[in-house]
């Protein structure tokens, strides 16, 4: 017979009855205040809003929110559903439901039964809403956990969270649990105990990186779980690798990760990363000794590939003399492979016939040199250019090949040419300078250098190289 003007719905009031503020409104939920408000609005109305989804587009939420909204206020006896599709809902009279003591509709006997196994396991340690409890039991209905997983999900929390941990992390946990296929409380067990060792050893980061006692973030959490679930280190394994952060100013679970992702990658076999860390650690001390041998200022990290590949094909004594002569000698990184290889064709494969070389070497250069001057030669002397003075000192003094450097004088090849007048003298038996110096000062043609009156076989240097390695050989043996 009466109804009220559209307008007036639209500009008039909704009335909110005072005990909700003062009994439900600290329990609940920003959104779930929000639900409840806008179902007390359109009751006094007609609309056109009947499902979930509809209230979620009005309201700017998601539909799960909305629908959490719905089960929280009919758990609590304030909404009382009357039918499913599409759902309606009668809003009961706060007032009315104090004062008559009914409270035979505000909860159905399994919710009843939770909420009270909730309040029991926290007792007085903790303080848990009704929103809260309405949160964990969403996880029996929504994700079909069995009541008594979800009540040791809460225990374990409980046990190893803060006291005033958030029931979204909890949920969380509900969540992986669902994911894991946990159907049973010895599922459950399994579940949570791993969970506590990952938590358990998170922890134990932390108190390597800080004084103070927090717990670990869910990120840091996360990242526990990755080394251990996903890359298969052990909690020794992680906390060895701890050691190597010192060298951060400020160590943390990011700079953890980056260690043992590099780790992870470079593992061979089934090692310990202690074994790892120390064979590594040991690695760059040779890289950091080759690094300053070859005198250069950089990170020893950015020769570490070039080190491991001229190890792989040179020895490491080898590898670490030559460094060193690429200083004395001034050269560049670049031509360490090349002298390395000339070496090797030398018949030198090891640290120790090589420190035997280079030292006599020292003796040989300044031989050379003089040779070099009494020729009239300019320019380097060369590893191969010592060979070939090795091969003839042990034929002729000293004196005798500084007498035919000097015959040589003014010659283009200059080794080519005194190996001939050398080999001449070989042939003729001169084996004194008294006698190199006579035959020196014979007569010579016009057309040849005296030094080339005589016939003799010609030598290759690929002949001469060969012969000269030999004979370096058993120089150094006989040393």
């Amino acid at each position: 017979m009466f109804a009220l003007d559209k307008k007036a719905g639209e500009f008039g009031v909704t009335c909110i009855e005072n005990l909700f503020f003062t009994e439900y409104l600290a329990d609940a939920s920003g959104d779930q205040v929000k639900v409840y408000l806008y179902c007390v609005y359109l009751s006094g109305r007609e609309s056109a809003i009947h499902y979930p989804e509809d209230l979620a587009e009005a309201l700017h939420l998601e539909v799960g929110t909305v629908k959490q909204a719905l089960n929280y206020w009919e758990r609590r006896g304030v909404l009382q559903r009357q039918s499913q599709n599409p759902p309606t809902y009668t809003l009961s009279s706060l007032l009315f439901r104090m004062i008559s003591g009914d409270q035979s509709s505000a909860y159905d006997e399994d919710y009843v039964r939770f909420t009270q196994d909730v309040y029991a396991i926290f007792g007085e340690r903790r303080k848990v809403r009704p929103a809260e409890i309405s949160k964990a039991y969403d996880w029996i209905v929504d994700l079909k956990l069995d009541p008594s997983i979800v009540l040791m999900l809460l225990a374990y929390c409980r046990d190893t969270l803060p006291a005033a941990f958030s029931f979204n992390r909890a949920q969380e946990i509900a969540i992986a649990m669902k994911e894991a296929g946990v159907k049973t409380p010895e599922d459950a067990e399994s579940f949570l105990g791993h969970d506590k060792r990952i938590r358990e050893g998170a922890r134990q980061v932390v108190r390597r990186f800080t004084r103070y006692g927090r717990q670990p973030t869910e990120d840091e959490m996360n990242l526990y779980k990755k080394w251990v679930d996903d890359w298969g280190f052990s909690q020794k394994d992680i906390l060895d690798a701890c050691q190597e952060t010192v060298k951060a100013v400020n160590p943390s679970f990011g700079y953890l990760n980056s260690i043992l992702e590099g780790i992870k990658n470079r593992r061979q076999g089934s090692e310990s990363v202690k074994a790892q860390i120390k064979q590594e650690s040991a690695q760059l001390e040779e890289v950091k000794e080759f690094t300053r041998r070859l005198g250069l200022r950089i990170a020893p990290q950015t020769l570490a590939t070039t080190y491991q590949n001229l190890v792989e094909a040179f020895s490491k004594g080898m590898v670490l003399l030559g460094a060193k002569e690429i200083k004395n000698r001034k050269l560049v990184l670049e031509d360490l492979p090349g002298l390395l290889q000339s070496w090797q064709k030398m018949g030198i494969q090891n640290e120790k016939d090589l420190s035997a070389f280079l030292k006599k070497r020292q003796e040989l250069l300044p031989v050379m040199r003089k040779l070099l001057d009494a020729a009239g030669q300019k320019g380097s002397i060369s590893d191969d250019d010592l060979n070939w003075l090795r091969q003839w000192q042990t034929i002729f003094s000293d004196n005798m090949l500084l007498i035919a450097a000097e015959k040589s004088r003014g010659a283009k090849a200059f080794r080519p040419y005194i190996s001939k007048i050398l080999q001449s003298w070989q042939q003729e038996g001169v084996s004194t300078p008294e006698q190199a110096q006579l035959k020196t000062s014979a007569p010579a043609s016009k057309d040849k250098l005296p030094a080339q009156n005589f016939t003799q076989r010609s030598y290759t240097e690929e002949e001469l190289s060969g012969g000269m390695s030999k004979a370096l050989r058993e120089a150094l043996e006989q040393e």
